[in-house]
């Protein structure tokens, strides 16, 4: 019996909104959905930014060792091939 009143309760409580506070609740919650879609579209693009940053990163990191690498060689081979001569 409790229950059924509490339901009753709760119907004459929404009964007692009218049309214009319906419409901004509708309004307000598709504003937090749009703003949702909104910040999670712009965490793709941030997470896809950050994705080929690291990609270029390694890259670099890769052209760096090999250019440091091929240069130390050089100089060691010209230290010791300038003493024999």
């Amino acid at each position: 019996m409790v229950y059924v009143e509490a339901v009753k309760e709760k119907q004459q409580h929404i009964a007692s909104y009218d049309k214009s506070d319906i419409s901004v609740i509708i309004s307000y919650i598709e504003r937090c959905q749009e703003s949702k879609r909104s910040r999670e579209q712009q965490e793709k693009i941030t997470n896809q930014w950050r994705y080929v940053a690291s990609v270029v990163d390694r890259c670099l990191l890769v052209i760096f060792i090999i250019l440091n690498l091929a240069f130390t060689h050089v100089m060691i081979l010209r230290a010791v091939l300038g003493k024999d001569e």
